[in-house]
């Protein structure tokens, strides 16, 4: 299993625990992927403390749309609001790892927040709402194509609406903003009050299998 953006590996450690009930003696591995250096220190100190067995879960530092790891060497991919603060403009080479990476028959599952349509610019270029996954949220059709460009089967592709309420973020995600000035700080906190979130951006389940056919 490999999970993209893990931070303190706790969903690696909570997998692993899973795998060794059914198998107290897993040939397989659990890998966490993350950009930042401290998350993975802080993920590898976690897992010391743990009591699992060697090398069966290992923490990787590198950006998710280029990771260290043999092509079809995975069997499931997942991951959480992590592809949302990925760069439009490189989101579609995180699909095409995924699709590399993945063995033929493999599984992606992954939770992610999906723009229903256009957000305005007072949207995107919020600091606290991309922070809050909100901002960076790719549109449905767009977060599909890239999937499928990247050779996954359309048949295979599932974006499902949980349709739970996003509008909790708002607390959380106002007083975040980057501002250079308290008139600024209010000014971005009025704006994201005024938001409905369910209006512009929902919590999507996505699942995808790699095609058994060598690409």
């Amino acid at each position: 299993m490999l999970d993209l953006g893990s931070g303190g590996g706790l969903d690696c450690l909570v997998a692993a625990r899973q795998m060794l009930q059914t198998d107290p003696s897993p040939t397989g591995k659990i890998y966490g992927v993350d950009r930042s250096s401290k998350m993975i220190e802080l993920a590898r100190r976690n897992a010391s403390k743990s009591v699992l067995p060697d090398r069966l879960v290992e923490f990787i530092e590198a950006p998710i749309t280029k990771i260290p790891l043999k092509d079809a060497s995975i069997d499931l991919i997942v991951s959480n609001c992590v592809i949302n603060l990925v760069p439009d403009a490189d989101k579609p080479m995180v699909f095409s790892e995924m699709h590399r990476l993945l063995k033929p028959g493999g599984r992606l599952a992954v939770s992610d927040l999906l723009a229903k349509k256009d957000m305005p610019d007072h949207v995107r270029n919020d600091a606290a709402l991309l922070i809050g996954c909100i901002a960076g949220a790719s549109l449905v059709d767009e977060y599909h194509r890239w999937m499928v460009d990247a050779g996954f089967e359309q048949g295979s592709i599932v974006l499902a609406n949980t349709n739970s309420d996003l509008n909790v973020y708002q607390k959380q995600t106002a007083p975040l903003s980057c501002c250079s000035s308290k008139q600024s700080c209010e000014s971005s906190r009025k704006n994201a009050d005024k938001l409905d979130f369910n209006e512009w951006v929902a919590a999507y389940q996505i699942y995808a299998v790699k095609g058994k056919h060598i690409s």
